[in-house]
C-alpha cells in the first residue's frame, strides 16, 4: 500500500531504551482520513511509526505541509486511529 499524505504534526527522533529511534508523524490523507463532525469541525489523522537503526535513516520534517510518501508499512488501528508501522532497520 502507498500513501501520499500531508504531514500536521511530527516529534523530533528520540531513541527508545531498546537502542532503536522512532519518530512519530501525524498525518492527513484524503484516502485514509475524513473530515470530523460538524460541531468540532477537526479533521481526524493517521499516525506514521518509523523505527530506524541510525538517527540518519529517520524522516525530519522540516515544516508542517510537507508530502509524505509511505510504502511497505503494516498498517494497524488503535483508539480509533489508523497507524502506519514503517520498520527502516533493514
Amino acid at each position: 500500500m502507498n500513501l501520499y499524505a500531508v504531514v500536521v504534526d511530527a516529534s523530533y527522533p528520540y531513541q527508545a531504551g531498546t537502542g532503536k529511534y522512532i519518530t512519530t508523524l501525524k498525518v492527513i490523507d484524503q484516502n485514509c482520513c475524513t473530515k470530523g463532525d460538524e460541531v468540532s469541525n477537526k479533521f481526524r489523522h493517521a499516525l506514521v511509526i518509523v523505527y530506524a537503526k541510525r538517527l540518519e535513516d529517520c524522516p525530519i520534517v522540516r515544516k508542517v505541509g510537507d508530502i509524505l510518501r509511505v510504502h511497505r508499512a503494516n498498517t494497524r488501528e488503535h483508539k480509533g486511529t489508523r497507524q502506519f508501522h514503517v520498520n527502516a532497520m533493514a
